[in-house]
């Protein structure tokens, strides 16, 4: 007989659903932002900032993430004072992080160049849009 409880709760595909709705279900920190921010209003900026508005979808190559969703990448940065390789690394590694982006186990996250990447076509040529993503509105 086992006098301390076990841990193990036998794994598998339910346990993992289960478990990213009990995350979801806090809805504490960054995970209220999730929930009372207009993510979607940004886009229209973040597509101007990017060079997306513009660009040339028939040429090819891999699509980029979408802007939105590294626009949260960038907040969660911020608010856990990361830098890119460890937002990816905690991108990877923690459910709440991917319950703020929309994303489930299994998904393709951005790695730490492509947080890089994003962060720089958004400052390109003198737009600052770092500053006008994040300053507060008057």
């Amino acid at each position: 007989m086992n006098r301390y409880r076990r841990t193990e709760r036998g794994g598998g595909l339910f346990s993992a659903i289960e478990h990213e709705q009990a995350v979801a279900a806090r809805s504490v920190g960054i995970l209220k932002l999730r929930d009372i921010i207009p993510w979607e209003s940004f886009r229209p900026l973040l597509e101007e900032l990017t060079g997306y508005a513009t660009r040339d979808w028939k040429k090819g190559g891999k699509p980029p993430f979408d802007p939105v969703l590294m626009f949260k990448v960038l907040v969660l940065q911020r608010f856990h004072g990361l830098g890119d390789d460890a937002t990816e690394e905690q991108i990877f590694d923690r459910t709440s992080f991917k319950a703020f982006l929309g994303l489930r186990i299994g998904d393709d996250i951005p790695d730490a160049k492509t947080i890089w990447d994003f962060k720089q076509r958004i400052k390109q040529d003198g737009r600052e849009g770092g500053r006008k993503l994040f300053k507060p509105s008057a």
